[in-house]
Formats: structure tokens, C-alpha cells, sequence
């Protein structure tokens, strides 16, 4: 990118499980986006030594009305076959303290992105949304850890979110109902710094740093 710009705060990778080629997630802190790096092979692309790569907004000031957004992003890809694919990014909105979540979803040609705005808050110096972990379970369900906490106090919360077709407790707006959110633990300054992951049989583990 050009050098003025300040660029790849809050980076993450993943390998494309059908041709392994690496794609990252990264925050724009110059705009206030989420962007997206993915390869490209004909020296086709905006960015990168050679045109190598494109990066994109997938969130942001260009999008979305001047939000800043982007922070804490965690990238996860899922691919089930030849048929459906999935990118996912988990992320910070810090305009509305909010967690967020762009799915980029394919079924065989046919591809476009989501965002969904999971958790915000309306209890003044509480936040909710940062140190994301995203995972795709083995039916490309999303699954995100991340921390929640009130400012003045650091009180804070390990959470769980995972998409449901109907009834959830959280989401907002168009994804209301959507997701399910879970307090994991909770006190002074636990919860950061979460990282997720499943087993073989999709059961969901977590590590996170207890501050106190």
C-alpha cells in the first residue's frame, strides 16, 4: 500500500482448504476499515509487490458511513466439497462498541458478503466485541470468543457466539435472533485475549489471559 497510509493493525491468517493459498484479514487504523488480502497470480491485484495481491474493504468508512471498524479481526475458511464456501471475520466495531461478523458465502458461483452486527452495547463505558476468535464448525456454523467488559470497573467477560437459524438471544437489526451469546467466565479483566478452537468432534475449547 502507499507508504502514508497506517495499515495491517490486528492482522490475521488463514489457508484456503481446497488450494491452500493464504488470505488475511487486517485493520486499516488510516480509515477505519476492515480489509481483506487475498493472491492473485496475473500481477492483476492493487496491492503487494507486483500486483500479487488484492486488498479490499470489506467494512469501513467506504461502506458504511464513516464507522470505525475492524479491530481485533479473526479470519477463519471453511469449504464443504466443490459446492459452498465460506470466509469469515470476526471484528471490532469501535463507532458503536459492537461485535460484528462479515461472512462471505458461495454456493457454486454464486457469492456475496453478509454482515451481521452480533452484540452492541447500550450501558454506557461497556464494550463488547474486542480480542475476537473466530472457528468454523465442520457444518460451516460460526463460532466467535470474545471479550466483553465495562471500562470503569474492568469487569469483564469471556463470551460465545454462535449462529442459529431462529431464536437466539442475540443479534441485532436484520440478525436479530440469529445468534446465541453465552458468558463463559466472568471477572476483573478475564476474558482477554480469548483464542477458540474445536476438536474433531466440534467441541468448542478456549484460552484466555484472567487479568487478576
Amino acid at each position: 500500500t502507499d507508504p502514508p497510509l497506517l495499515v495491517g493493525n490486528y492482522n490475521s491468517i488463514a489457508f484456503s482448504p481446497s488450494n491452500h493459498k493464504p488470505y488475511i484479514s487486517y485493520y486499516d487504523s488510516t480509515n477505519g476499515d476492515l480489509m481483506l488480502a487475498t493472491p492473485v497470480t496475473d500481477g492483476s491485484g492493487n496491492c503487494g509487490a507486483g500486483g500479487n495481491w488484492d486488498c479490499s474493504v470489506v467494512d469501513g468508512d467506504a461502506t458504511h458511513g464513516g464507522d470505525n471498524v475492524g479491530m481485533y479481526n479473526s479470519l477463519a475458511l471453511w469449504r464443504d466439497g466443490i459446492v459452498q464456501r465460506k470466509i469469515g471475520i470476526s471484528y471490532y466495531d469501535s463507532t458503536h462498541a459492537a461485535l460484528k461478523v462479515a461472512i462471505w458465502r458461495c454456493m457454486g458461483t454464486i457469492c456475496s458478503w453478509n454482515i451481521d452486527t452480533i452484540s452492541d452495547s447500550d450501558i454506557a463505558f461497556t464494550s463488547i466485541g474486542r480480542y475476537t476468535s473466530m472457528k468454523f464448525a465442520s457444518n460451516g456454523t460460526p463460532q466467535i470468543a470474545y471479550y466483553s467488559t465495562n471500562i470503569l470497573t474492568d469487569i469483564g467477560s469471556l463470551r460465545y457466539a454462535y449462529s442459529v437459524s431462529d431464536g437466539g438471544n442475540c443479534g441485532e437489526g436484520d440478525a436479530a435472533g440469529k445468534w446465541e451469546c453465552t458468558t463463559i467466565d466472568t471477572g476483573l479483566q478475564v476474558g482477554m485475549y480469548a483464542s477458540l478452537d474445536l476438536d474433531n468432534e466440534d467441541r468448542v475449547n478456549f484460552a484466555y489471559y484472567d487479568g487478576a
